[in-house]
């Protein structure tokens, strides 16, 4: 569209050249379209919150491991950080895309136009996910307005799924996505572990990845 709005001022700066008050006019939409694309250029950078991919890096970790974040977050296995997610998701408006591949090589996503966490003393909560689209089906919906648990802090209701799948999540008591949870080689991938439901049961994900970008205006 911006580039559309660059090709329509080009042709009508020939037609302004003799009437001063248009070529004004349109020098001052000019400068608000070029603020425009300013501001939408950062949001086409994705930060990456989450990766799994080898099993190298525990993510059967306490509470205060998924606090402070872990990994390696360069290109290795790695967690972020509540906290650091914290922020991200409150000073600004965040989109979240997951990526999914599996043992055959098939690659899907689910995209959330909107994402939010909250603090510590919310017990990280899921509180804000916005509409889905993608191939990989909305197996995040359910943990929406759900509390962050790990093994050693229990925040919902029933047994404890963090213990019983050994990862941490939002659990639903438990769940239909768990991206937290046991990296099955290949040999040993046909049951729970790194879990998205809603595309494969029973069944543990070669690669996952969730990453956030500012909210498109």
């Amino acid at each position: 569209m911006i580039l559309v709005w660059k090709t329509l001022f080009s042709r009508l700066d020939n037609l302004a050249r003799d009437n001063a008050k248009l070529r004004a006019t349109l020098e001052n939409l000019e400068n608000r379209i070029a603020s425009l694309e300013d501001c939408r250029a950062p949001q086409h950078s994705w930060t990456t919150i989450l990766r799994r991919q080898d099993g190298s890096v525990d993510f059967y970790r306490t509470w205060s491991d998924y606090k402070q974040g872990f990994g390696n977050s360069t290109e290795g296995e790695f967690f972020i950080g509540l906290d650091r997610l914290y922020a991200m998701t409150t000073n600004s408006s965040q989109e979240l895309m997951i990526v999914l591949k599996d043992w055959d090589n098939e690659m899907r996503y689910a995209f959330y136009d909107y994402f939010k966490i909250g603090n510590e003393k919310e017990y990280y909560a899921l509180k804000l996910l916005g509409p889905y689209s993608g191939d990989a089906g909305d197996a995040l919906r359910i943990h929406q307005g759900r509390n962050f648990s790990t093994h050693d802090q229990w925040n919902d209701v029933g047994n404890n799924c963090a213990s019983r799948w050994k990862g941490a999540w939002w659990y639903a008591e438990c769940y239909e996505s768990h991206l937290t949870g046991l990296y099955r080689p290949s040999d040993n991938y046909k049951q729970p572990g790194v879990g998205w439901l809603q595309w494969k049961t029973e069944y543990s994900f070669k690669y996952a990845e969730m990453k956030i970008r500012l909210k498109s205006i």
